[in-house]
Protein backbone atom coordinates (compact mmCIF):
# COMPACT_ATOMS: atom_id res chain seq x y z
CA UNK A 1 0.00 0.00 0.00
CA UNK A 2 0.98 3.27 -1.07
CA UNK A 3 0.88 5.99 1.70
CA UNK A 4 2.21 9.77 1.29
CA UNK A 5 3.43 11.64 3.76
CA UNK A 6 3.68 15.51 3.56
CA UNK A 7 6.20 17.85 5.26
CA UNK A 8 5.80 21.44 6.98
CA UNK A 9 7.02 23.01 3.86
CA UNK A 10 4.38 20.56 1.43
CA UNK A 11 1.17 21.98 3.88
CA UNK A 12 2.73 25.43 4.05
CA UNK A 13 3.39 25.38 0.02
CA UNK A 14 -0.71 24.59 -0.27
CA UNK A 15 -1.84 26.85 2.80
CA UNK A 16 -0.32 30.15 2.76
CA UNK A 17 -1.74 31.16 -0.47
CA UNK A 18 -5.04 30.23 0.82
CA UNK A 19 -4.71 31.73 4.16
CA UNK A 20 -3.02 34.95 2.11
CA UNK A 21 -6.36 35.25 0.07
CA UNK A 22 -8.90 34.94 2.62
CA UNK A 23 -7.12 37.43 4.92
CA UNK A 24 -6.92 39.66 1.67
CA UNK A 25 -10.94 39.41 1.18
CA UNK A 26 -11.33 39.60 4.67
CA UNK A 27 -9.24 43.03 4.50
CA UNK A 28 -10.98 44.35 1.69
CA UNK A 29 -15.02 43.25 2.82
CA UNK A 30 -13.73 45.11 6.33
CA UNK A 31 -12.57 48.63 4.16
CA UNK A 32 -15.64 47.96 1.92
CA UNK A 33 -13.24 47.52 -1.04
CA UNK A 34 -14.74 44.56 -2.93
CA UNK A 35 -16.18 45.48 -6.47
CA UNK A 36 -19.86 44.92 -6.26
CA UNK A 37 -22.16 42.78 -8.16
CA UNK A 38 -22.97 45.76 -10.83
CA UNK A 39 -19.62 46.22 -11.76
CA UNK A 40 -19.02 42.09 -12.23
CA UNK A 41 -21.99 41.81 -14.11
CA UNK A 42 -20.50 44.99 -15.84
CA UNK A 43 -17.14 43.61 -16.69
CA UNK A 44 -18.75 40.05 -17.49
CA UNK A 45 -20.49 42.27 -20.11
CA UNK A 46 -17.84 43.40 -21.41
CA UNK A 47 -16.07 39.84 -21.84
CA UNK A 48 -18.91 38.25 -23.73
CA UNK A 49 -18.74 41.05 -26.25
CA UNK A 50 -17.04 41.30 -29.71
CA UNK A 51 -13.79 42.73 -28.04
CA UNK A 52 -13.81 40.80 -24.80
CA UNK A 53 -13.60 37.57 -27.28
CA UNK A 54 -11.04 38.66 -29.32
CA UNK A 55 -9.51 39.63 -26.60
CA UNK A 56 -9.80 36.09 -24.57
CA UNK A 57 -9.21 34.75 -27.98
CA UNK A 58 -5.57 36.61 -28.52
CA UNK A 59 -4.51 35.48 -24.78
CA UNK A 60 -5.33 31.66 -25.11
CA UNK A 61 -3.82 31.60 -28.70
CA UNK A 62 -0.44 32.84 -27.44
CA UNK A 63 -0.35 30.82 -24.58
CA UNK A 64 -1.21 27.29 -26.99
CA UNK A 65 1.59 28.58 -29.04
CA UNK A 66 3.84 29.24 -26.59
CA UNK A 67 3.23 25.66 -24.25
CA UNK A 68 3.33 23.80 -27.46
CA UNK A 69 6.51 25.32 -28.47
CA UNK A 70 7.70 24.41 -25.11
CA UNK A 71 7.11 20.81 -25.30
CA UNK A 72 8.63 20.47 -28.95
CA UNK A 73 11.72 22.18 -27.58
CA UNK A 74 11.52 19.93 -24.44
CA UNK A 75 11.13 16.64 -26.44
CA UNK A 76 13.54 17.10 -28.89
CA UNK A 77 15.82 17.50 -26.11
CA UNK A 78 15.12 14.42 -24.76
CA UNK A 79 15.32 12.47 -28.27
CA UNK A 80 18.72 14.46 -28.53
CA UNK A 81 19.33 12.66 -24.76
CA UNK A 82 18.31 9.32 -25.93
CA UNK A 83 15.80 9.62 -22.98
CA UNK A 84 12.93 8.48 -25.45
CA UNK A 85 12.76 7.25 -28.51
CA UNK A 86 11.85 9.55 -31.92
CA UNK A 87 8.70 7.21 -32.06
CA UNK A 88 7.26 7.95 -28.86
CA UNK A 89 3.80 7.64 -29.07
CA UNK A 90 2.54 9.76 -26.05
CA UNK A 91 5.19 12.88 -26.75
CA UNK A 92 3.72 12.31 -30.56
CA UNK A 93 -0.10 12.68 -29.10
CA UNK A 94 1.12 15.75 -26.20
CA UNK A 95 2.46 17.25 -29.82
CA UNK A 96 -0.64 16.85 -31.91
CA UNK A 97 -2.72 17.71 -28.66
CA UNK A 98 -1.38 20.97 -27.97
CA UNK A 99 -0.70 21.95 -31.47
CA UNK A 100 -4.00 21.09 -33.59
CA UNK A 101 -6.82 20.65 -30.56
CA UNK A 102 -5.44 23.46 -28.11
CA UNK A 103 -3.69 26.02 -30.30
CA UNK A 104 -5.74 25.30 -33.41
CA UNK A 105 -8.86 25.30 -31.62
CA UNK A 106 -8.33 28.73 -30.24
CA UNK A 107 -6.83 30.33 -32.95
CA UNK A 108 -9.97 29.10 -35.39
CA UNK A 109 -12.03 30.97 -32.85
CA UNK A 110 -10.60 33.73 -32.90
CA UNK A 111 -10.14 33.92 -36.81
CA UNK A 112 -13.94 33.19 -37.03
CA UNK A 113 -14.63 35.67 -34.45
CA UNK A 114 -12.75 38.23 -36.40
CA UNK A 115 -14.88 38.19 -39.26
CA UNK A 116 -17.55 40.37 -38.38
CA UNK A 117 -20.24 37.83 -38.40
CA UNK A 118 -23.18 38.46 -36.46
CA UNK A 119 -24.46 35.35 -33.76
CA UNK A 120 -27.25 35.59 -31.43
CA UNK A 121 -25.38 33.76 -28.81
CA UNK A 122 -23.64 37.43 -28.03
CA UNK A 123 -26.65 39.86 -27.16
CA UNK A 124 -24.25 42.59 -28.14
CA UNK A 125 -24.79 41.42 -31.69
CA UNK A 126 -28.56 41.73 -31.88
CA UNK A 127 -29.13 45.82 -33.28
CA UNK A 128 -32.70 45.14 -33.07
CA UNK A 129 -33.05 43.95 -29.64
CA UNK A 130 -30.10 45.99 -27.75
CA UNK A 131 -29.31 45.24 -24.27
CA UNK A 132 -27.19 47.49 -22.10
CA UNK A 133 -23.78 45.71 -21.08
CA UNK A 134 -24.24 43.74 -17.85
CA UNK A 135 -27.26 42.64 -18.15
CA UNK A 136 -28.88 39.29 -19.88
CA UNK A 137 -31.08 39.54 -22.42
CA UNK A 138 -34.58 37.15 -22.35
CA UNK A 139 -34.44 34.54 -24.34
CA UNK A 140 -36.24 31.67 -23.15
CA UNK A 141 -39.48 34.53 -24.77
CA UNK A 142 -39.39 34.91 -28.37
CA UNK A 143 -43.10 35.89 -28.41
CA UNK A 144 -44.67 39.16 -28.18
CA UNK A 145 -46.54 40.00 -25.17
CA UNK A 146 -50.45 39.32 -26.83
CA UNK A 147 -52.83 42.60 -26.41
CA UNK A 148 -56.15 42.20 -24.12
CA UNK A 149 -59.23 40.87 -26.23
CA UNK A 150 -61.13 43.13 -27.25
CA UNK A 151 -64.57 43.19 -29.44
CA UNK A 152 -65.54 46.16 -32.02
CA UNK A 153 -69.33 46.97 -31.57
CA UNK A 154 -71.14 49.40 -33.88
CA UNK A 155 -67.55 50.84 -34.51
CA UNK A 156 -66.48 51.57 -30.78
CA UNK A 157 -64.00 49.26 -29.74
CA UNK A 158 -64.71 47.10 -25.82
CA UNK A 159 -62.59 46.13 -23.42
CA UNK A 160 -59.84 48.90 -23.50
CA UNK A 161 -60.35 51.98 -21.37
CA UNK A 162 -62.30 54.68 -22.24
CA UNK A 163 -61.07 57.60 -24.32
CA UNK A 164 -60.48 61.40 -22.92
CA UNK A 165 -61.62 62.83 -25.69
CA UNK A 166 -64.14 62.72 -28.25
CA UNK A 167 -65.42 59.41 -29.26
CA UNK A 168 -65.43 58.72 -33.22
CA UNK A 169 -67.38 56.29 -35.02
CA UNK A 170 -65.36 53.87 -37.44
CA UNK A 171 -67.03 53.55 -40.85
Amino acid sequence: MHTTTFSIADKLELWLPTLFFVLLWAFMQWHGKLPSTKSIGEFTGILNSRGGNIIILSLSSVYFFRYSMYIFLDLLHMVKEKTISEDNAFALMAIQFVTTTAFGGSMGALLKTMTGESTKARSTDNPDNPTPLGTVADRGNTNPPTPPKTTATNGIITGTPAPSGPVVKLP
